[in-house]
């Protein structure tokens, strides 16, 4: 099994850019760390680009195709027109019923698990580097670039979406089982332990701004949630805080969560 890995654009192309976040430097590290992980269980990697060079979607293509592989996957991160909605990793491919759309389907399933809106996959012939591959390919885009919680995950959690789409690509390509090195979730036990006072919240949206995080409390306050907007470095968490067990934390984040929100159970340790 040999794989090719593309950090998208490169060189003078940037991708998107917002504030002083940029595209190509994201694509790349995402993409080495990948590749690393994939090498160290014996998988064989080739790059497009493992610098920060230049070349057209349609030149990648023709690199990937000189390589010679059985996957090609390109790396990318989305830009939503509303940074406050847009959000979510998707996988882009060029024909179903191919090797392309199991490891998509996996690696969307696990990003999902590591906090991601699953998006799904789409089956598209626009992007050159899918249209001109000679082998199945996946653009993958992991997360808005705009959206900040998009780029919280993408920045807290960047070992574990590694780790999710290496998996992804090793399980849906080799049919062999991942298994993971990096550290396991605290136990329910030790979140417990954790507490104090047997107190929790649940964190489940950030803005970059405290006037619109306040008019987002205000909106739902009705729906009877403790509510408190609190500083998080530069932006603000949205957090049902002060809730009382952490049973009745699970069913709020579950509630939560079938509303469509990304949510952090954590000990509540202010007094």
């Amino acid at each position: 099994m040999k794989v090719i890995l593309d950090a998208g654009h490169g060189g003078f192309d940037e991708g998107v850019v917002f504030e002083n976040r940029i595209e190509k430097d994201d694509n790349l590290d995402l993409t080495l760390a990948v590749g690393k992980l994939l090498e160290d269980k014996g998988v064989e990697v080739a790059y497009t680009r493992s610098n920060d060079v230049y070349a057209t979607p349609l030149g990648k293509a023709y690199i990937a195709n000189e390589l010679g592989g059985d996957l090609l996957v390109s790396f990318h991160r989305n830009y939503g027109i509303d940074p406050t909605v847009y959000s979510g990793a998707e996988s882009f491919i060029y024909k179903k019923g191919t090797i392309s759309e199991q490891v998509a389907e996996k690696i969307n399933s696990n990003l999902e698990k590591v906090g991601f809106k699953n998006l799904g996959v789409v089956t598209t012939k626009n992007p050159a580097i899918l249209r001109s591959s000679t082998m199945p390919a996946i653009m993958l885009e992991v997360g808005s670039i705009n959206n900040v919680e998009d780029n919280r995950l993408f920045d807290q959690k960047f070992d574990q979406i590694a780790d999710a789409i290496a998996a992804g690509i090793y399980e849906g390509t080799t049919g062999n089982e991942w298994t993971s090195t990096l550290e396991t979730e605290p136990k329910i036990e030790e979140l417990h332990s954790s507490a104090i006072n047997d107190k929790y919240l649940v964190q489940f949206s950030l803005f970059q701004e405290f006037e619109n995080a306040e008019q987002f409390v205000n909106k739902i306050g009705e729906m009877g949630y403790p509510l408190r907007v609190v500083e998080k470095g530069v932006v603000y968490a949205v957090q049902l805080a002060d809730i009382k067990s952490l049973s009745e934390a699970q069913d709020f984040e579950s509630e939560l969560k079938l509303l469509g929100y990304d949510t952090l159970l954590m000990p509540d340790l202010e007094d």
